[in-house]
């Protein structure tokens, strides 16, 4: 029995994909705000707790993270870029820099393994994105 490596090759491109995607829904969806419902409840619950209650103060953080999620304006305008971590920039920019070319030769040659240096590529350009993110910065700087 002979192996049909272009089926095989179809079916793993076929899996990336279809896992693209989904990862991509799953982002998509995490990021939207919660609906309004849920901040009615909420808002029922806050209204009902006492102010010295220690939950209260948790609750009302939450409630006050909500509105400013659900009616902030869409997109906001960007005044400057401001790299607040170099060393993503730099190993953001050395992966695409190394793996996209590379990427490209290995698809033009027709190997699979484009899809591997591909990966890599791509998450070169998503540590050159969160180079430039000032929440990742705050959240290493409170760790350390």
């Amino acid at each position: 029995m002979e192996i049909n490596w272009d089926f095989i090759e179809t079916i793993a491109k076929a899996i990336v994909v279809i896992g693209g995607m989904l990862v991509s829904i799953y982002q998509i969806y995490t990021r939207l705000p919660k609906s309004r419902a849920s901040l009615t409840r909420d808002l029922e619950i806050l209204k009902n707790l006492d102010k010295d209650d220690p939950a209260y103060s948790i609750i009302r953080a939450h409630v006050d993270k909500q509105v400013t999620k659900i009616y902030q304006p869409a997109l906001l305008p960007v005044k400057s870029f401001k790299v607040h971590n170099w060393p993503n920039l730099f190993i953001g920019l050395t992966f695409l820099l190394v793996f996209a070319p590379w990427t490209y030769s290995l698809y033009t040659e027709g190997s699979w393994w484009g899809i591997l240096t591909g990966f890599l590529a791509v998450g070169g350009l998503g540590n050159i994105g969160l180079a430039f993110d000032k929440n990742i910065a705050n959240r290493n700087d409170s760790t350390a």
